[in-house]
């Protein structure tokens, strides 16, 4: 059995919280099935925290250079520490500074 469109718009008014990865999942098929019809329905699925790894380089980058305001803070404790993780995270996401 085939999913149709109509399926996947039901399952997004019976949940909207559902994330495109949800309704595939539940209904048999891919998420970019989902999300292609919810783009041509005008339907607006949620967004997952991280849909790519640009998204998680953004977020890291985002989170290094706030942190790194408190690098020379001495009532801080772990900021090295944190930083360096971040920092190796991002070089070997290949999203070095």
């Amino acid at each position: 059995m085939s999913v149709t469109k109509q399926q996947v718009i039901d399952l997004h008014r019976a949940d909207p919280t559902l994330t495109a990865p949800d309704i595939a999942q539940a209904l048999g098929t891919s998420a970019s099935y989902v999300r292609a019809t919810a783009q041509r329905c005008s339907l607006t699925l949620p967004r997952m925290p991280f849909q790519s790894m640009r998204d998680l380089r953004t977020a890291l980058k985002r989170a290094e250079a706030f942190i790194a305001g408190f690098e020379d803070d001495a009532t801080q404790d772990g900021i090295d520490g944190l930083l360096s993780d971040i920092r190796a995270a991002l070089a070997g996401s290949g999203a070095a500074k």
